[in-house]
């Protein structure tokens, strides 16, 4: 039963996230053709579940009734004869109907316990999800914009994607990662801001392990712009400041610099616009894409981690992050993942992450994996 709720609830909630794409693509039918199966689904394990728990309470109440009738078969010609009393009799027929009563409540705990049992393990699977624990500290501000990876590995089971890796950075190096499809630069990415945890060795930032930074400390040291937009269901100024209102004043200043204030004041109702991160919502890709990145340099990380976020962009906002980029130059120790020759040759140095393996090749070399601008 709760197998089958479970799929229906959760087939519910994708529906509602992707209702714009359900619209766009009139598949409306089709969605619910797949909701009145998971709806048929549910209702007979409803039904069967209702079965039980009614034939379970319908055996009391037989057994019940069978007993009085065998204590009245039998004390009825006892009290006939003169062995019994009435007054037995009665006392005797309440007694044996009391004595269902503990059975059956022992039936309906131990139905209550099987829904405890279920939500118990469901809790379990959930709570038992890999996570990395986090302990609350600060970095070493004199050690700023500090990138230390001592023999970093990492894989998935048994295959490994990276072996030993070491790199050392600070202010202000910025290097570029190249390298072809599928062979780990975002995961890297994504080692060093502490999103995943390493197989073996460890990555250090401003002095401090990443593991051991709590995460709202952890985004004041590392900054990852990523190649998709997340969009929090809310209002644009909540989008910039993750919901933290003293913040405000200062992605309106950022949002200034990737000239984001221009579009948001055509918007209806400005930085209080509601954003629905769907196809038919008013607020462009690319203007969503620069909120994500005013949402990552809000916090002043003195490392930048850039991942390929000028794909999201259109010309004109590509013009502004690269105006933005060079600003940062010498003031950010930065990492830079993209394909594109503008935002790559602003990095000092180039390496190539392959084979598990990264090494520094020289520009020319690392052309190869470029694109053309816009």
């Amino acid at each position: 039963q709760g197998a089958c709720d479970d799929k229906r609830y959760n087939f519910i909630i994708e529906a509602l996230q992707g209702i714009h794409s359900i619209k766009a693509y009139g598949v409306e039918a089709v969605f619910q053709r797949r909701y009145e199966k998971l709806e048929e689904d549910s209702s007979l394990s409803n039904y069967n579940a209702s079965l039980i728990s009614t034939e379970g309470y319908t055996f009391g109440v037989l057994f019940n009734e069978i007993m009085v009738i065998a204590v009245v078969s039998v004390g009825a010609p006892m009290v006939i004869n003169g062995d019994f009393t009435t007054g037995g009799l009665i006392a005797t027929i309440l007694l044996s109907g009391r004595l269902m009563q503990p059975i059956q409540k022992a039936l309906f705990l131990w139905t209550h316990f099987q829904d405890f049992r279920i939500a118990n393990e469901t809790a379990d699977s959930i709570f038992s999800i890999d996570q990395i624990q986090r302990q609350k500290g600060e970095g070493n501000h004199e050690n700023a914009g500090t990138i230390e990876i001592k023999n970093l590995s990492f894989g998935y089971g048994s295959n490994m994607l990276f072996n030993d890796i070491n790199l050392s950075l600070r202010i202000p190096d910025i290097i570029a990662i190249h390298g072809g499809n599928n062979v780990g630069k975002s995961t890297l990415l994504r080692l060093i801001a502490g999103i995943l945890q390493p197989s073996s060795g460890s990555v250090i930032v401003d002095g401090i392990h990443v593991s051991e930074l709590a995460s709202e400390d952890l985004v004041c040291h590392v900054g990852l712009i990523a190649a998709e937009s997340v969009m929090f269901q809310g209002t644009i100024m909540e989008n910039l400041t993750a919901f933290d209102e003293s913040k405000e004043a200062q992605a309106i200043e950022i949002a200034t610099v990737l000239k984001v204030d221009r579009e948001i004041a055509l918007l209806p109702h400005g930085y209080e616009t509601k954003v629905n991160d769907g196809f038919a919502d008013i607020i462009a890709p690319g203007i969503k894409q620069r909120i994500s990145i005013i949402r990552v340099l809000l916090n002043k990380p003195k490392i930048i981690l850039f991942n390929n976020a000028d794909k999201g962009l259109d010309r004109e906002g590509y013009g502004y992050l690269i105006n933005l980029l060079t600003m940062l130059k010498g003031r950010v120790t930065m990492i830079v993942s993209t394909d594109d020759q503008n935002i790559s040759r602003l990095a000092d140095r180039h390496y190539l992450l392959e084979d598990g393996n990264l090494s520094e090749v020289e520009a020319q070399s690392a052309a190869a994996f470029e694109i053309k601008p816009y």
